[in-house]
């Protein structure tokens, strides 16, 4: 060997040795003859282990098949085998990785070298995006069916509510007018959270009611919980309100209940509380809490509890003791709590039980629900004529009787077209527009920057089954009101553009 020749193998080994990307050598028996320092800390074992052993014992079982079916073809013709393919490499300590692997086949037609790549990140993240996309995909789905289903249900709640104005209580008919409104508020909730699922409607907390948000969640929770689990509910009969988004409260529950179901594989026992509570100095400095009047959650089990070092983590995002678990949990908990100006604490030993306790804020002072079930709202009046472009006939003509009964002039229209040309007849006798946006030939918008051509001052209220935010621009000028909406929050919205200054 001359001195070239030395240097040349001297080069290669270094190569072998300092790559980033593991390599190794597998003979025909499927033995690993060499392996770099790469490849051994990707299976978290030392050259002298990896040395002689089977490069199948890194495989994961259920590939080993396919794999070895290349081994045996490579050596026979390695145009039989792919050059390069993916598996599921298994490290020592039991960990999966997505492997890329090139291949290559030596001259002496039974050991191959095997370049290595891990793209367990890559992949993962590839399928962070496809999951993306489908939830994407899904909600705009979600969208489109609950703006098809805010028209109807716009009718619905317009029939009942005009039902429920003109019969008396004690009227027979006047109990089953009530339930249809009130399960149509039930449904507009519904509707409200696929919104927030689809991430389509603006979250803005307003004033809600625990005990009102957890009696709605009664039935699901025990169904959650099974029949092993008993579950009491402690609430609080003059519990103060707090400022938040119901569906974010049901979310936190709902992560709550699980991880106690799960704490109790064998049975056991899951209390829910609220409590009004005053922080004063005292407890405020020994739990970094601020002074003042809170509402308390708190939801208990006597599950098999966590250590310190499990507490300490509980609420990282990623972080999980469960095999199947995201370790998203806690942490969306956390930050739902947070981003209200909240608080939450977490009490748990080993084989005794965990107790998480959550304080809101308290909040405003009004009705457990905005939306009240059966409740007939004062109404505001009025003389003036408005249009209403709606091409969903159900609502318009619904509309249309709603506002007659509250004194308006009302011409309708179908659409934009003839919407505009309803309004160049009518000319500026028309005080309001009420127009929907979403509709077929002309749609809301360009119906209004049509019409604002003629008349640059007309008034104009937007309708839709869709969300402010998906429909129309960021414009504070601009009056919106979203399907389905009571007979007060229309007059009120009238009489509120009516009588503001043009």
């Amino acid at each position: 060997m001359n001195y070239t020749d030395q240097n040349e193998q001297i080069e290669y080994r270094l190569l072998f040795q300092k790559s980033p990307d593991p390599i190794i050598l597998v003979g025909g028996d499927t033995k690993i003859k060499m392996a770099n320092p790469a490849f051994s800390e990707l299976v978290g074992e030392g050259i002298e282990q990896i040395i002689g052993k089977s490069f199948f014992d890194y495989i994961a079982p259920e590939e080993r098949q396919q794999v070895f079916e290349y081994h045996k073809k490579r050596r026979i013709d390695p145009k039989l085998a792919p050059f390069r393919y993916k598996f599921t490499l298994l490290s020592k300590d039991g960990k999966k990785k997505i492997i890329d692997r090139t291949v290559i086949l030596l001259p002496d037609g039974q050991t191959t070298l095997s370049i290595l790549r891990d793209i367990t990140s890559y992949k993962q993240l590839e399928a962070q995006l496809i999951q993306a996309q489908k939830m994407e995909a899904i909600g705009r789905l979600v969208a489109g069916i609950v703006h098809d289903f805010n028209n109807m249900l716009q009718a619905v709640m317009c029939h009942t509510q005009f039902l429920l104005s003109k019969l008396d209580r004690d009227n027979p008919g006047w109990k089953h007018a009530y339930e249809i409104d009130r399960l149509a508020h039930r449904t507009a909730e519904l509707i409200h959270k696929l919104l927030v699922f689809s991430r389509n409607q603006d979250i803005r907390p307003r004033p809600i009611n625990l005990n009102q948000v957890i009696d709605n969640m009664k039935d699901m929770i025990c169904r959650i919980i099974g029949e092993d689990i008993q579950c009491t509910f402690y609430l609080d009969n003059n519990l103060w309100n707090i400022n938040a988004d119901a569906s974010h409260i049901e979310q936190i529950i709902m992560n709550l209940i699980v991880n106690a179901r799960d704490a109790m594989p064998h049975g056991g026992k899951l209390s829910i509380e609220t409590k009004n509570v005053e922080i004063n100095e005292a407890y405020a400095s020994t739990h970094l809490i601020k002074v003042g009047a809170y509402v308390m959650l708190t939801i208990s089990d006597t599950g098999i509890g966590m250590g310190e070092e499990v507490k300490q983590h509980a609420f990282e995002p990623f972080f999980t003791t469960k095999r199947d678990g995201t370790g998203l949990g806690l942490s969306t908990v956390y930050g739902i709590v947070k981003q209200y100006g909240g608080y939450i604490f977490v009490y748990s030993e080993i084989n005794k039980g965990t107790t998480f306790k959550i304080y809101f804020p308290k909040g405003e002072r009004t009705s457990i629900c905005q939306m009240q079930c059966g409740k007939t709202e004062p109404t505001l009046k009025g003389k003036e004529t408005i249009l209403i472009v709606e091409d969903e006939e159900a609502v318009r003509e619904i509309l249309v009787e709603m506002l007659k009964e509250l004194g308006y002039r009302v011409i309708e229209a179908k659409n934009g077209k003839e919407g505009l040309n309803i309004a160049k007849v009518h000319s500026g006798n028309i005080d309001v527009i009420l127009t929907d946006i979403i509709m077929p030939h002309m749609d809301g918008k360009g119906f209004i920057k049509q019409i604002r051509d003629l008349y640059p001052g007309i008034k104009v209220i937007y309708m839709s089954g869709y969300p402010k935010n998906m429909v129309l621009e960021n414009n504070s000028n601009i009056t919106f009101i979203q399907k389905p909406f009571t007979t007060h929050q229309l007059s009120t919205k009238l009489r509120h553009i009516l009588e503001e200054s043009p």
